[in-house]
């Protein structure tokens, strides 16, 4: 069986430009029933955006690989797809997608 995402709930994210890197997004969470290696869980993000934002591949937790600089200067928001794969063979996997709207801070 593929593994089912449950979490978040929220699929837009709200992000100050400027936060720090290392800002924690959002933690995405899904169960395959499957035992042993075949339901053991994994998570990428795709596009791979990994100048702006990162998954811990083992828990789900999205965070920002840099510093959203300026709004105005830039894309006001972003789609990613975060995939959770299982272990089987043919893996399987559960993808949802993920808006990080960017939010102006200094006007």
């Amino acid at each position: 069986e593929p593994p089912v995402i449950y979490e978040p709930v929220a699929r837009i994210i709200n992000l100050n430009e400027e936060e720090p890197i290392g800002s924690y997004l959002t933690t995405v969470q899904a169960r395959d029933i499957d035992s042993g290696l075949n339901g053991r869980v994994t998570y990428r993000i795709d596009p791979p955006l990994p100048s702006l934002f990162t998954i811990n591949v083992t828990s789900g937790r999205l965070t920002t690989a840099a510093t959203i600089i300026d709004r105005e200067a830039g894309i006001a928001s972003y789609n990613v797809t975060v995939f959770a794969r299982d272990g089987g063979s043919p893996q399987l996997e559960d993808s949802i997608t993920i808006t990080i709207d960017i939010q102006d801070i200094n006007d």
